[in-house]
């Protein structure tokens, strides 16, 4: 081997351990598993303690499942209702009512465009689950017979040992 091909290599090496030393894992705040229960069955239990027939969707931070509700005497389209409302909420990082107010106006062509995204739907009841400005999650129901949002306050999550959030409910019918 050449002098010259030795030291590139030799260089080439310092690099990349240089590099991976200063690599460090990334850190993110996550939904718990007793947080994610809470706003699930809180939004369940309140709902029809109210006499309304739900479904409650809670989505994590990249849009997948953590739970899925169906109340007693939910239609069947409830789920993915929820399902998608709770998407939106996470994707857009709002309540999926402020899209639906969007897409209703129009001459606001890039919300109806982003209407055709797959999992997004304009409908109100969806609400993102936020610590601070970051972004964890989504939650959102969907009622037989109105149009209901069960939403976890927006609690400041310090630590994976922080209380829980609070459940609120709040109807939409006249948005």
């Amino acid at each position: 081997m050449s002098k010259s091909l030795f030291r590139v290599t030799l260089a080439a090496t310092a690099c990349v351990f240089a590099a991976s030393a200063q690599a460090q894992p990334k850190t993110e705040k996550a939904l718990t598993y007793k947080m994610i229960t809470a706003v699930a069955t809180g939004a369940v239990d309140a709902c029809q303690a109210m006499g309304y027939q739900v479904s409650v969707t809670v989505v994590g931070r990249n849009g997948e499942i953590v739970a899925q509700i169906k109340g007693d005497g939910a239609a069947p389209h409830t789920m993915e209702n929820s399902r998608r409302k709770a998407y939106t909420a996470l994707t857009f990082g709002s309540p999926s009512s402020t899209f639906a107010k969007q897409i209703a106006d129009p001459k606001n062509d890039g919300a109806r465009q982003r209407a055709t995204l797959p999992g997004i739907i304009g409908i109100g009841g969806g609400i993102p689950i936020m610590s601070g400005k970051e972004v964890l999650g989504a939650s959102a129901s969907r009622a037989r017979r109105a149009r209901m949002m069960i939403a976890p306050r927006q609690a400041s999550i310090a630590s994976k040992d922080s209380s829980e959030p609070a459940e609120s409910v709040r109807d939409y019918r006249d948005h």
